[in-house]
């Protein structure tokens, strides 16, 4: 009774889930049939179905001709009703995303699909299910040959390879409801296998380390890591049995130290792994010599192993991986770099057990289950750079040397860079000073020979990025023109507003578009970040790239230099000052310009600045520069700029032309800035009598040059030539431009200086307080100008205080005589 029983409650379920598991085949293969785009998961869950539906009806017939005991039918009952549950979860999600008709609605669905791979209840019950799959298979085909015959046909009819033999994992108590049940279900049928296993099995090989087809690394050319190193035993928890496969995804930056991390880990923990084996990934073809040769070395191998076609090697490879002995293996699948060339998870082994390392430098688009992501950064301890720096020069003192740390912290961190400048400089006489300087002229400074560094086998500095950069033309080519274009930007705080402020009517349409929308903007931005070219910064909602990226993308890039982007940025940067506060650019929230603007004045791009054929416009432009950088005090930079554009009027419009006088104005006020005040009265001089000979004397160009005259010969000390620059100005400024104007309380202000400097105490306090009362009507309270008189009248008022308080001593010291 109890036999009947349990064969028809087994029967029903596999009805049941049956039914279940063709109605989710169809609406997978609706998606599937439409678009390439459907995730891995879903589609190897698609591949599966109809063998689990094939395998499920084997079992009927085996129940319904009552070959099935009462425990095996109890037990394969209650995984069916647990196989159930899970598909019930990934119904319901599907049932709600329906494949439109039109293109952009399926595009939206499509995502939609993509986004439930990231649920952890979605992710779950697929992996289940595809385990299920693999008990329920393994079940047949351990306990009946003529049945298995059938499902190893299917299988190769739906080209989905050989079936692994999972590992066991044990009932844990926390676990509860179907998830319990589960677990329980497999245990006993894999008591079933086991039992069912020949006798006279070949023993079990064990590789232990086996590295000798990795790269050369030399113990002391891996330095630091302990974050990621940690972070990597966290999720493979070496020396715990393996009731799980567990699979890290190594992503970062070509020349990041991926390889070397990985290999450093195997090594730090090699006592934990029976076998640690790694596998070339550059491409199908390296990978399957690699598994070729691990089936080569196995006690079961024959001769004729080397004869075997690449589907039979993998066959015999996986079938040592899927052992139920074999549980605590090590795989590192080294640089998956390309995975549109082919699908790592078809040489991933699904058994259970297991522990697996990829590197790559393309993680967003390596999919599959369990994978955890591990973000490879730059190194960021300056001792860990030096140290690779001394490791490969082989020199002394190398810390105590400032020019190394310069090298150091230009290099940001970056293993290839600091150990390729390393190698250079272990075998030349050149010293860190001169190795930076040739750096910064030339990116690769060494093209006729390039240092070839073992572990990274036939990759440089100057090469290392040029694959995945092909690889993004093809997939993405507005995101590689963006890569192109950040090269003229600083490689830190990149934002949409940025870029959108430079946009004219003569853009061309691919920037218009990269900047005419903030979502279009973050989707190209978040493909160079899938692509490990580029760095997101939530923090200041901007984005990043490494130092030497940025060297890569101008020198490689970029040749020859484009006119057209350079002017284009300059634009975004001039053109995100408020037109009202170019007198106002000290403010911090200019001070992420600045770095755009030094970039801009780069002797990287002086050709462009120099050209004979400058127009007036971009003269302008430069001069904004100037006045960014001026303010933001990067006098030297600055200087650079105004002495361009000054050059360029003159040869433009001539030496006696008002744009040219106001940069010769400006010029001096700089000079004056920087201390340099007989150059700063050279300036003021010749821009003074220029405006007076071209405006008149009453102009206001010409007034302002008088003012700024005054406060250079208050500077000197020449106190009775600066009064007379400042009445002037002042006389000149109230009838051009009224009493109230900014420019005439800036005068103000400045005779209220120069009074106070001449000690007439009393003269200068009604010209601070007209000076604050102006600033407060026309600028508020809070504006910089405003405290500044402030604190001027202050001080004023303190000084009259000390004033009276000696004149009152004076006279009781006279009182008491």
């Amino acid at each position: 009774m109890a036999e009947a029983a349990a064969v028809v409650g087994l029967i029903a379920s596999i009805a049941s889930l049956v039914d279940l598991g063709v109605k989710i085949t169809a609406r997978l293969h609706d998606f599937t049939t439409r678009t390439s785009e459907v995730p891995e998961s879903f589609r190897s869950l698609e591949k599966r179905l109809p063998l689990l539906t094939s395998t499920l009806r084997l079992i009927q017939q085996q129940a319904d001709a009552g070959r099935l005991s009462l425990e095996v039918s109890t037990a394969l009952r209650s995984l069916t009703q647990s196989t159930a549950t899970q598909l019930q979860v990934v119904e319901k999600c599907l049932s709600q995303i329906t494949p439109p008709s039109d293109a952009s609605r399926l595009r939206r669905a499509v995502k939609a699909l993509q986004s439930l791979t990231k649920d952890g209840e979605i992710r779950v019950a697929v992996e289940r299910i595809q385990q299920d799959i693999d008990f329920l298979v393994l079940h047949q085909t351990t306990q009946h040959v003529d049945v298995g015959d059938q499902i190893l046909a299917a299988l190769a009819q739906l080209q989905l390879g050989p079936v692994p033999t999972p590992s066991l994992p044990p009932h844990r108590g926390h676990v509860v409801g179907n998830v319990a049940v589960h677990d329980q279900a497999r245990v006993h049928l894999g008591d079933v296998y086991q039992v069912h296993q020949q006798p006279g099995a070949d023993p079990l090989k064990v590789f232990g380390l086996c590295l000798t087809s990795a790269p050369l690394m030399e113990p002391d050319s891996f330095v630091g890591r302990v974050r990621e190193l940690e972070e990597m035993a966290r999720a493979l928890r070496p020396g715990e049995p393996a009731v799980e496969q567990r699979r890290v995804v190594l992503g970062g930056l070509g020349g990041i130290g991926k390889t070397q991390l990985a290999i450093a880990y195997a090594r730090e923990h090699q006592a934990s792994y029976t076998s640690v084996l790694w596998l070339n990934a550059t491409s199908e073809l390296t990978v399957t010599a690699s598994f070729r040769t691990i089936a080569e070395t196995l006690p079961s191998a024959s001769s004729s192993v080397g004869k075997l076609d690449d589907d039979e090697v993998l066959r015999h490879a996986f079938r040592w991986l899927s052992d139920v002995r074999n549980t605590q293996w090590l795989l590192i699948y080294d640089n998956y770099d390309d995975p549109d060339q082919y699908k790592i998870t078809e040489y991933i082994p699904t058994t259970c057990n297991g522990t697996m390392i990829i590197t790559t430098r393309l993680p967003a688009l390596v999919h599959g289950q369990r994978m955890r992501q591990v973000r490879v950064s730059s190194m960021e301890d300056v001792e860990e750079s030096l140290q690779i720096l001394q490791n490969r020069s082989r020199r002394d003192n190398v810390r105590q040397d400032p020019d190394a740390h310069r090298l150091a912290q230009r290099l940001a961190g970056l293993p290839l860079a600091l150990a390729t400048a390393g190698a250079y400089l272990g075998k030349t006489t050149l010293t860190f000073h001169e190795y930076l300087e040739a750096y910064e002229q030339r990116f690769n400074i060494h093209p006729r020979r390039p240092v070839n560094l073992e572990e990274y086998t036939d990759r440089t500095l100057h090469t290392t990025w040029n694959l995945t950069y092909h690889r993004l033309e093809c997939d993405d080519p507005l995101a590689a023109k963006v890569l192109k274009l950040l090269a003229y930007f600083d490689n830190q705080e990149i934002w949409f507003d940025l870029l959108r402020v430079g946009i004219e009517d003569e853009s061309p349409n691919w920037l218009r578009e990269v900047a005419a929308d903030q979502i279009d903007f973050e989707s190209i931005m978040g493909t160079l970040v899938d692509y490990c070219l580029v760095e997101a910064q939530p923090r200041t909602r901007s984005y990043g790239m490494h130092n030497c990226v940025h060297d890569w993308t101008l020198a490689q890039l970029n040749q020859p230099r484009s006119e057209p982007l350079f002017w284009y940025v300059v634009q975004c940067v001039t053109g995100s000052v408020d037109e009202d506060e170019w007198e106002s650019l000290a403010q911090l929230r200019y001070a992420r310009l600045t770095r755009h603007a030094l970039r801009c004045a780069s002797p990287r791009f002086t050709p462009l600045t120099h050209s004979d054929e400058i127009s007036p416009d971009h003269l302008a432009q430069v001069v904004n520069l100037a006045e960014i950088l001026s303010q933001q005090i990067q006098y030297s930079a600055a200087e650079q700029m105004y002495v361009r554009a000054l050059a360029g009027y003159e040869k433009a419009l001539g030496a006696e032309h008002t744009s040219t006088l106001d940069t010769v104005n400006n010029l001096g006020s700089l000079y004056r800035d920087q201390g340099k005040l007989d150059e700063a009265e050279q300036m003021y001089v010749r821009a003074l009598a220029g405006y007076e000979k071209a405006l008149g004397a009453e102009h206001t160009s010409t007034l302002h040059t008088v003012n700024n005259l005054g406060s250079l010969y208050h500077d000197q000390g020449k106190l009775d030539e600066a009064e007379q620059m400042y009445l002037r100005a002042l006389a000149g400024t109230e009838k051009a431009l009224g009493p109230d104007h900014t420019s005439t309380l800036h005068t103000v202000h400045n005779l209220g200086l120069l009074r106070e400097r001449q000690t007439r105490l009393a003269e200068a306090k009604p010209l601070y307080q007209r000076a604050l009362a102006g600033y407060q009507k026309r600028l508020g309270r809070e504006h910089p100008k405003t405290h500044g008189v402030v604190d001027d009248l202050t001080r004023l008022h303190h000084q009259q205080g000390q004033i009276q308080d000696e004149i009152i001593a004076h006279r009781h010291r006279h009182d008491s005589t």
